[in-house]
């Protein structure tokens, strides 16, 4: 249901989360977006929610809804929330 992305990764393959419905959330801790394959998370839950790293200028959500297939999610993106 919930997955965590490491900061340390910089690829993820193309089909990796494939049809995984149980999804409701994904933190993704990278500050530039991974190159990300075609259809990495295709068919996931639509009411997932993609968190990425805050910034001030939310330059890093910017970043990830216009990157090379992560647009695909872009809706489903949101900054992580700030405690």
């Amino acid at each position: 249901k919930h997955l965590t992305i490491p900061e340390s990764v910089t690829t993820i393959s193309a089909n990796a989360f494939y049809d995984l419905r149980s999804l409701v959330d994904v933190h993704i801790n990278p500050l530039v977006p991974p190159t990300l394959g075609s259809s990495a998370f295709y068919n996931v839950n639509s009411t997932a929610v993609f968190y990425v790293p805050y910034s001030s200028d939310h330059s890093i959500l910017n970043a990830y809804q216009t990157a090379t297939n992560w647009s695909a999610y872009a809706s489903y993106m949101q900054e992580e929330p700030q405690t």
